[in-house]
């Protein structure tokens, strides 16, 4: 059997060891607002945990959740929003109210 190509880790909530261990800074983004949008944790819990700014962290989260991974990545022009799970199921029961 070959060898694992990355070395194992114990699975981890300490913000300290993530940041240390992400490659990429959208990696660390991710993982900065993946607790907020993911767990429901709050925009001030995840914020004092990461030392980021809280509105800033809240306005990314959102982001995220409305574009997914796009969010992630600065934008100069406006993004379309994409249709998630989330959006399908408002939609759906907007159209169900009108019956």
């Amino acid at each position: 059997m070959p060898a694992p190509k990355r070395s194992r880790r114990e699975r981890t909530h300490d913000w300290g060891k993530i940041k240390q261990w992400t490659l990429w800074p959208e990696q660390q983004l991710y993982e900065q607002r993946r607790p907020v949008v993911l767990f429901g944790e709050t925009a001030g819990e995840r914020a004092k945990e990461t030392n980021a700014a809280l509105r800033t962290l809240s306005r990314k989260a959102d982001d995220f959740e409305q574009h997914g991974m796009l969010g992630l990545f600065a934008s100069e022009k406006p993004r379309e929003v994409a249709e998630t799970a989330r959006s399908l199921a408002l939609q759906a029961t907007g159209e169900m109210s009108l019956l």
